[in-house]
């Protein structure tokens, strides 16, 4: 974190299975602290500055939430599988103003735990193994997340009830971008196409394609849109009105 001086990123590590989360010295290298988790850490890390908070997940569907000043765990909580998974391979959701971490898992559902004990406030079955991380709108109170099985939801951040969903012919792994006023969501899909829906109603405003699957999040910065496809190269879209 910039305001800190210090990078966290967490690893693999083998051959028992476990992983670590690591904090370093931005400047030098240095290792601060090292804190281990259960499985393998496919997720990045979500930090929450103002609680001085860590949340990742790991392989074997746990979220665990760690002191960003020393790695101390708060907390973890384990998902509930179904069909024997419950693998976190996405990235957590830091819904700050509601103090809540949203996080997609292999088990299909969308869950959102309370950030100071872990307690699980609500969980939406949006299906499939999830691959792409959440985006979450705080004007809007709504979540966006793409799901295997073709669809955009946007989601009640208070409730876990599903607002709207966008339906394309192929599966999302992509995870969503807001725009910067808010006006639009935009996406990668398995057919090759970027998509931007409104944020508000998921009203499909245009789509391109780029050839190759989109799998990666786009990133949007003023009136261009950045992507890589697996096609191979990246892309620069100009928004569309």
């Amino acid at each position: 974190m910039p305001q800190w001086g210090i990078v966290y990123s967490a690893h693999e590590e083998s051959p028992d299975g476990g992983g670590f989360v690591v904090s370093l010295d931005a400047r030098t290298g240095r290792e601060l602290w090292r804190s281990r988790t259960e499985a393998h850490p496919h997720s990045s890390i979500a930090v929450d500055v103002d609680r001085r908070a860590l949340f990742v997940g790991d392989n074997r569907g746990n979220v665990y939430a760690l002191d960003a000043r020393t790695g101390a765990e708060r907390w973890t909580r384990e998902l509930v599988a179904e069909n024997g998974k419950a693998d976190v391979k996405t990235t957590p959701t830091v819904l700050r103003d509601r103090g809540l971490v949203v996080v997609g898992a292999w088990s299909g559902k969308l869950t959102a735990l309370d950030e100071a004990s872990g307690a699980i406030v609500w969980e939406n079955e949006a299906g499939g193994h999830m691959m792409g991380s959440p985006a979450y709108l705080a004007s809007a109170a709504t979540v966006y997340l793409g799901t295997p099985d073709g669809r955009l939801l946007a989601v009640n951040a208070d409730s876990g009830i599903t607002r709207w969903t966008y339906a394309t012919k192929t599966r999302v792994m992509s995870s969503p971008a807001v725009s910067g006023d808010a006006r639009a969501v935009v996406f990668g899909a398995g057919d090759g196409n970027v998509y931007a829906v409104r944020a508000d109603t998921g009203a499909l405003l245009w789509s391109i394609h780029v050839g190759g699957q989109v799998t990666g999040s786009p990133t949007l910065v003023g009136d261009r849109i950045y992507v890589t496809s697996h096609r191979g190269g990246l892309w620069a879209l100009t928004t569309h009105d």
